[in-house]
């Protein structure tokens, strides 16, 4: 019904109907305009608040570990092995299976034969709405059996680890250069070498192109610097039960995408 009326409508409005034509293809994202690459933008940053939340409450509750930087927790593997702290360790090696799982998962989810030029592809959010599935599982487990056990614990990274490496994934299907919603320290060298390049090219060739490049890089980790603040600080009162903050970002982002860009396949 909603489809017909949105095809007999411009039939109605005569003269008018060339603007409700463009108003329709700005609203479900019909085009590869630049309001559409600013909305890609603007949920990718979205998607690395809650990276940088879900990393700050993993942290702080589930043994010293993080759900998507990876870095560290190989760095924290070796080191808890070497200081003979099996237990600790063995939280590091799970965050690492589960991210290794996630982005097994969202590449089947997602596979495309060939690279889709589109702002906002389908498998994108193909990807997010199984990550959505497993976070959705990760904040059920942790209001109803907490930490009650090193078990539950285990099986809390699993699930914070693979719904991020899914996210990986997701974003880097979306191609947006030097930016990922997990791994900011590629996002952090892609800055400072755009920076530096911006400063010493003499050539205007490029340079708009860089200076978007700089801010969304720069947008993206500030967004997640906000979400580990804010990691810190509902998780000290609040632990596990704050995850549904990171849950409800990335439900909110799967909504937009479906409206914004749902003619994308």
């Amino acid at each position: 019904m909603l489809w017909e009326l949105v095809l007999v409508l411009p039939l109605c409005l005569g003269n008018k109907s060339t603007t409700y034509w463009t108003v329709l293809q700005w609203v479900v994202g019909m085009n590869d305009s630049p309001a559409g690459t600013k909305t890609r933008d603007a949920l990718v940053a979205a998607l690395t608040f809650a990276a940088g939340l879900i990393d700050a409450l993993s942290f702080l509750a589930l043994g010293g570990v993080f759900s998507s930087f990876m870095s560290g927790n190989t760095v924290l593997l070796g080191l808890r092995i070497g200081l003979g702290d099996f237990p600790l360790a063995l939280n590091s090696m799970v965050a690492i299976l589960g991210y290794i799982a996630g982005v097994a998962l969202g590449t089947n989810i997602g596979y495309q034969s060939s690279r889709s030029d589109k702002i906002w592809p389908y498998a994108v959010t193909k990807i997010l709405s199984a990550e959505f599935i497993i976070i959705a599982i990760f904040t059920s487990v942790g209001y109803i059996a907490g930490r009650s056990s090193s078990e539950v614990v285990y099986l809390l990274i699993l699930l914070a680890s693979t719904s991020m490496g899914m996210q990986a994934t997701a974003v880097r299907g979306l191609g947006i250069s030097g930016v990922t919603s997990t791994y900011v320290t590629g996002t952090w060298t892609s800055l400072i070498i755009g920076v530096i390049s911006l400063l010493r090219s003499r050539s205007p060739q490029g340079t708009l192109k860089r200076k978007q490049d700089i801010f969304v890089q720069a947008v993206i980790l500030a967004a997640y610097i906000v979400g580990a603040i804010t990691g810190g600080l509902v998780g000290t009162h609040f632990l596990l039960e704050a995850t549904i903050i990171p849950g409800s970002t990335v439900g909110i982002v799967l909504i937009v995408a479906w409206i914004r860009f749902r003619q994308i396949g």
